[in-house]
């Protein structure tokens, strides 16, 4: 069993409320995991722990951690569902006579002018704006008391994950729990934040909770996941002073190659299996290759020969409750054929706490005939997905969303997207998809200038997050980090090719020095 180094133990043993900042590979989830099995031990029957995550994978890697534990009074998920279940559902009662069951998930709201009648109206027309949810919990918290005495009696401990990717109202809503008395944990790096540039998310509100004496501060500072010298050229790259600690066994290479991205990957076709065999890779899937837009993945997969899982694909054209709900259980679906949940999982996930023991029964049921076909068997059961969304949110599927659907199960290409990756498969992502994952090999892509960073008339109007951007990729690879450098690149909007030169990041801070050379032909 793996023991916890000094650095986790003071965290795990802390009884405060907590701002945690860990760096890449410094065992954030395994601390998370421990500190919510010792105060588990303190609870009383009625009481309980949350953990928020910012994905649903990252609340899978900590609900299957703590396999075996009793987690009836745990509530693991996103900032979402906990929003919906824990305060929209049973608490808007309070502010309008609406039934929960009446209420819809609807895409994303450009209303700039948002106050409670604002809010007020959503609840009373029953449709919630997906990026509403957070501002309109925020609005019952404040306005029904009965909510905050219910979350007070029910939670004693809030874990917060990627705390840096926290929005404005997600932090009010965490600050203002901890200040009635609930214990809050913060946990996240500034150096990893990377939606600031297109969402409302600002790192400033962890470093707001270090300065916070009411806070105890802790720092994870060893990365126990990645080479030395992946190390010691992450921690360079962010801190010009930084010494590295060995500049034996260079783990980070910088290829170069003629040509454009179809000539990369060519390239790196013919050189895979001695990389792989080099760094005693066990399966293909645990190596990865990064690029900066979703178009360049779709570009890469599409030039890949050998097997590859591109996350570029997207099923449903727009996000709604029924996109979200279908995504899930195919998600699990595949998931189950892999052994990798199972049916109890999947249906707890899809209903709302808060709803009766009888439904379970009832879903369980549909959640097992489902199970039981195969993917090309999946066309032919519209009406079962279907009916398992009517019967979990207890409302019709529109005939748009029933055609997508059947759209989705009819494309082998959109069906795929649900699935993980099989072992023979590299993976394909962009950069931001990458967070939170970890590789063996990661093939970094598009480092170009006017790429990596984004330059515009000779300004970069994004360099904090794309710095973390590059650092994320960076630190997502155990063994080994290549940089693939063309001497051209493919410009998405232009539809055309230019001369390619490196970015700034890769002569930064002395870095030449702490990388190793090739050419590949």
């Amino acid at each position: 069993m793996k023991k916890p180094t000094t650095e986790q133990i003071r965290v795990i043993n802390s009884d405060n409320n907590c701002v945690v900042t860990a760096c890449p590979g410094s065992g954030k989830t395994f601390t998370i995991v421990e500190k919510i099995k010792r105060h588990s031990k303190d609870l009383k029957n009625y009481e309980g722990l949350v953990a928020i995550s910012f994905t649903n994978k990252a609340a899978e890697e900590i609900k299957s951690r703590l396999k075996g534990e009793n987690k009836r009074n745990l509530f693991i998920g996103t900032i979402d569902k906990f929003c919906l279940n824990e305060i929209i559902f049973p608490f808007s009662k309070f502010i309008v006579k609406k039934n929960v069951e009446d209420f819809e998930l609807v895409g994303h709201s450009d209303n700039k002018n948002k106050d409670d009648d604002y809010y007020t109206q959503q609840l009373e027309v029953g449709k919630i704006s997906l990026n509403d949810i957070a501002d309109i919990s925020y609005f019952i918290l404040i306005k029904v008391p009965e909510c905050v005495n219910y979350l007070k009696a029910k939670y004693k401990m809030i874990f917060v994950d990627e705390y840096q990717d926290c929005k404005k109202n997600q932090h009010l809503i965490w600050r203002f729990l901890s200040q009635q008395g609930i214990k809050l944990v913060a946990v996240g790096d500034v150096d990893q934040s990377i939606y600031s540039s297109f969402t409302d998310a600002n790192p400033e509100f962890l470093r707001e909770l270090i300065s916070d004496n009411s806070f105890t501060s802790f720092e994870l500072t060893v990365n126990h996941r990645s080479h030395q010298t992946i190390v010691d050229y992450a921690m360079r790259f962010k801190n010009a002073n930084y010494l590295p600690q060995t500049n034996e066994d260079l783990r980070i290479t910088k290829v170069n190659i003629r040509g454009s991205e179809k000539n990369i990957v060519e390239c790196l076709e013919s050189n895979i299996s001695d990389i792989k065999n080099k760094y005693n890779v066990e399966k293909m899937s645990n190596m990865a290759i990064f690029c900066r837009t979703n178009e360049m993945v779709s570009r890469v997969s599409q030039f890949l020969k050998i097997p590859s899982k591109d996350y570029s694909l997207v099923a449903f054209k727009k996000e709604d409750d029924f996109s979200r709900f279908c995504t899930q259980l195919l998600t699990r679906f595949f998931q189950f054929r892999k052994k990798e949940t199972t049916k109890k999982e999947c249906v707890e996930e899809l209903i709302n706490s808060h709803r009766n023991q009888e439904l379970y029964k009832e879903m369980r049921k549909k959640v097992d005939l489902l199970f039981s076909k195969k993917p090309e068997e999946l066309f032919f059961e519209v009406d079962l997905i279907c009916s398992i969304y009517s019967e979990a949110k207890n409302r019709l599927v529109t005939d748009q969303n029933r055609n997508e659907l059947i759209h989705i199960l009819k494309d082998k290409f959109l069906l795929d997207t649900f699935k993980p990756a099989e072992k023979n498969e590299i993976q394909v992502m962009n950069y931001h998809k990458s967070k939170g994952l970890e590789f063996d090999v990661v093939f970094l892509m598009d480092c170009y200038r006017y790429i990596i960073p984004k330059e515009y008339n000779n300004k970069y109007k994004e360099l904090e997050t794309d710095e973390n951007l590059h650092y994320v990729g960076l630190t997502r690879g155990k063994k080994a980090v290549y940089f693939l450098i063309g001497t051209e690149r493919y410009r998405i909007r232009q539809l055309d090719y230019k001369p390619a030169s490196d970015s700034i990041f890769l002569s930064r801070n002395g870095l030449a020095n702490l990388r190793n050379y090739e050419n590949w032909i």
